[in-house]
């Protein structure tokens, strides 16, 4: 397979750029990324191969570069991502006057599908739920943290729904609903949400449902719920329960003490002579 890139010098100096191929990764905030030039690809990244490594270009000048890719035969089904990387270093100051070297990185993605099954599995592990209690029993908040995971071999997007509540959803309280960046095959982001105005219902449910959405037209797979346990005391109510059976232990030992023995008296009763 044979494509061709183009490089455009838009400053006023000239600059010299190193090129390579690399494959792509998600970044903790669900971001597209590639590797950095010192991490060997593995994947999509290894099956390019291009003219030069390195070109040097005049100001405000172009150069287009040809490229091939040979897909291995023992390349699996499904998504491979990568791209094609010119890169610019340079050396400029940090906020410390300290010497640093930043690379300037740019490129096209690469999206390549190898015919074959399709397996489009998104999911979320690591799923857990704490709950921090307040004075108020029926406004807590819950933290709910877990990743979405992509185990099939296609991108996937889509939407994700969480809510904290009591068994049998009792006491729930505040619910997020949000999008889920395109995560690639094999990548995983992680999630945290704190919900509020959550119910202390002895025990708590962190809920999270997914529904996965196709990228590039293929199937995404039905929506799945996870859910995991946290314990959840209502410590107000329960403060108030104990303190209300002491002092009714109290006031009767009180009135116990207070009451003291029964009283007793007796008359001597003449008894007529017979």
């Amino acid at each position: 397979m044979k494509d061709a890139v183009t490089l455009y010098n838009l400053s006023n100096v000239q600059l010299t750029f190193q090129l390579y191929a690399t494959d792509a990764r998600n970044t903790e905030d669900g971001g597209f990324d590639l590797l950095p030039k010192a991490t060997k690809p593995t994947d999509v990244g290894t099956w390019v191969t291009m003219p030069q490594s390195a070109i040097t270009l005049a100001p405000r000048t172009q150069a287009t570069l040809p490229i091939t890719i040979n897909v291995p035969d023992t390349a699996t089904p499904g998504d491979h991502v990568g791209g094609i990387v010119a890169s610019s270093p340079t050396v400029g100051l940090g906020p410390d006057g300290k010497t640093v070297l930043l690379d300037r990185r740019t490129g096209p993605r690469i999206y390549l599908r190898v015919a074959g099954p399709l397996n489009p599995h998104l999911t979320v592990e690591k799923l857990k739920v704490s709950y921090h209690p307040a004075l108020n029993p029926f406004s807590g908040s819950a933290d709910v943290t877990y990743r979405i995971a992509n185990r099939g071999n296609v991108r996937l997007q889509g939407t994700q729904q969480v809510s904290a509540s009591g068994v049998l959803g009792v006491l729930g309280g505040g619910k997020h609903k949000s999008k889920v960046p395109e995560i690639l095959p094999g990548q995983s982001i992680p999630m945290h949400f704190k919900l509020t105005g959550v119910g202390a219902a002895f025990l708590d449910f962190g809920n999270v449902r997914l529904t996965p959405q196709a990228i590039g037209g293929t199937g995404a797979g039905s929506a799945s719920s996870w859910r995991a346990l946290t314990l959840a005391l209502p410590y107000t109510i329960i403060v108030l329960l104990l303190s209300a059976w002491l002092l009714a232990r109290a006031r009767r030992a009180y009135l116990r003490r207070n009451r003291g023995p029964a009283s007793t008296s007796s008359a001597n009763v003449p008894v007529p002579a017979g």
